[in-house]
């Protein structure tokens, strides 16, 4: 199963914030407190997850002042160390949707060469460049 989240921050291992921002505050009187989890947490727990989130500066955190939904925890092998199942995480920069009346404007066609050009973009996003090969391989 694969799941979209979102949030206020993110760390490089992937943990999220998306319940209060600290600046000079706490947990108790943070200086900007959010919806929180909604699920996320479980979510981030036992589903392929793909987080989704404007790419700002502000956004990526050595520590997120808050872990909403964990990703790896404190590095390699912390999921494991804190009882929970593995589980793959991708970053994604927001998702821009087409209005439905001008969707016409963008439908084509790409020649092979093209199409195998944006296949290696999408999977070297997703981590999955070496799988793409071998799926290539077995379909052939």
């Amino acid at each position: 199963m694969i799941a979209f989240i979102g949030g206020a921050q993110i760390d490089p291992y992937g943990n999220v914030n998306s319940t209060c921002i600290f600046v000079k505050g706490d947990y108790v009187k943070p200086t900007t407190r959010f919806t929180g989890s909604g699920g996320a947490n479980g979510i981030a727990t036992f589903c392929n997850t793909i987080i989704m989130m404007q790419h700002q500066k502000r956004r990526f955190m050595e520590h997120v002042d808050y872990i909403t939904s964990c990703g790896w925890m404190d590095g390699p092998g912390g999921r494991e160390r804190a009882g929970l199942p593995g589980t793959s995480f991708a970053m994604l920069e927001q998702v821009r949707t087409i209005d439905r009346a001008r969707l016409k404007e963008y439908i084509g066609r790409l020649n092979a060469v093209t199409m195998q050009y944006v296949d290696n973009a999408i999977a070297v996003s997703f981590g999955l460049d070496g799988i793409l090969e071998e799926y290539s391989a077995s379909n052939i």
